[in-house]
């Protein structure tokens, strides 16, 4: 279960980052400097499923800006406004 969340968070992360870029949001780009940094601390010294916990919060911004994105544009139609 806790698998199927991280994969979850993390695939609307991506999600996320990609219609960020789409969408040339600057602010929604710059919280990626601290995922980033935790993924690479912890990816270069951990390898533990425990440590998804403090990195997942710092997912939920651009997770949550995919997701509200794919719940309007379930509505409207899949297009990516400027």
């Amino acid at each position: 279960m806790a698998d199927a969340f991280w994969w979850l968070i993390v695939s609307l992360f991506a999600a996320g980052v990609a219609l960020a870029v789409a969408r040339r949001e600057v602010r929604a780009l710059a919280l990626l400097v601290f995922p980033a940094a935790m993924v690479a601390i912890y990816s270069s010294f951990f390898s533990e499923v425990r440590y998804h916990l403090p990195i997942s919060p710092l997912l939920f911004p651009l997770a949550g800006l995919a997701f509200s994105w794919l719940s309007e544009s379930s509505w409207r139609g899949f297009v990516v406004a400027r």
